[in-house]
C-alpha cells in the first residue's frame, strides 16, 4: 500500500493580491532529495477562476524526512518560509501493521563519553536490560572495530 499526505499551501489575508511564489525542497516523484535544489509550486484555482480565496498550492508528500519551504513576491524572494517534517510509516509483523513511531526508543552511546572502562559495565546495564542487544539490533550495527553494541556481551 503506497501512503502518502498532501500538504496545501493557501494565501493569509496580508497576501492576497499579491503574486505569490512559493518553493520547496521536497523532490518530484522519481527525483533524488538534494538539500540545496528547490522548485517552484504551481498555484492550483478549484474554482477555474483566479480567485485568491481559495487558490492553493499542494505537495503530495510521500518520501519520510525533513524539507524546507519558502515564499516571497516582487522584488522579495524570501518573505517566509519553514520547515516540513514528514514522519515514517513503519510496518512490521507478518500483517504489515502499523508500528507507531512513540512505541521506539533509540539509546545512543558515545564510547569517549562512557568514562573508563570500569565504569562501562554501570552504564551499559541500561541497554541490556531494555533488550537493546537483541537479535534486531545486532543485525543493523556498523560492525565497526568501536561498535559498543559488539562490547555489551563481553562487559555484561
Amino acid at each position: 500500500m503506497i501512503w502518502g499526505f498532501e500538504l496545501q499551501f493557501r494565501l493569509g489575508p496580508s497576501l492576497q493580491g499579491r503574486r505569490v511564489i512559493v518553493h520547496t525542497n521536497y523532490p518530484l516523484d522519481g527525483q533524488k532529495f538534494i538539500r540545496n535544489n528547490f522548485r517552484v509550486l504551481a498555484w492550483n484555482y478549484p474554482t477555474g477562476r483566479e480567485d485568491d480565496s481559495d487558490k492553493h498550492c499542494s505537495v503530495e508528500l510521500k518520501a519520510a524526512g525533513s524539507y524546507q519551504y519558502y515564499f516571497g513576491y516582487a522584488d522579495v524572494e524570501k518573505l517566509g518560509g519553514g520547515y516540513i517534517v514528514v514522519d515514517p510509516v513503519l510496518r512490521v509483523g507478518e500483517d504489515n501493521h502499523v508500528l507507531p513511531l512513540d512505541c521506539i526508543t533509540i539509546q545512543t552511546y558515545l564510547s569517549k563519553c562512557l568514562g573508563h572502562l570500569d565504569d562501562w559495565r554501570d552504564r551499559l546495564r541500561v541497554a541490556k536490560e531494555s533488550g537493546a542487544c537483541g537479535p534486531q539490533t545486532q543485525m543493523q550495527t556498523c560492525k565497526h572495530p568501536t561498535d559498543i553494541l559488539q562490547l555489551i556481551p563481553f562487559l555484561l
